[in-house]
C-alpha cells in the first residue's frame, strides 16, 4: 500500500487509500457477537433491590450522617450574593 504523500495523480486514486485504510483499521476491531446492555436497562426489581442494599451495606456503619445544618441550600452556598 503506498504511503499518503506518495500518492500523486487521481482523486479515484486517494480515495481508493483512504478507503483501504479504513478497511485496514475495522480489521483490528474485534466483532462482539452481542454487546451486554447495561445494568439499569435490564434490571429486574428484586435486583435493583438486592443491589442497592448490597451498595448501602457495603458503608461504614459507624459513619456520623451530616447534620441537617450543613445539607441547608444556605450553607451551601454560604458567601454567595
Amino acid at each position: 500500500m503506498a504511503h499518503p504523500q506518495a500518492i500523486e495523480g487521481t482523486g479515484e486514486e486517494l480515495e481508493r487509500y483512504l478507503k483501504e485504510r479504513r478497511q485496514d483499521r475495522f480489521r483490528l476491531i474485534p466483532l462482539q457477537a452481542h454487546e451486554e446492555r447495561p445494568f439499569h436497562e435490564t434490571a429486574t426489581t428484586e435486583e435493583w433491590i438486592a443491589a442497592l442494599y448490597a451498595w448501602s451495606s457495603s458503608h461504614d456503619p459507624r459513619t456520623t450522617p451530616l447534620p441537617d445544618e450543613a445539607m441547608s441550600r444556605d450553607s451551601i452556598y454560604e458567601g454567595r450574593a
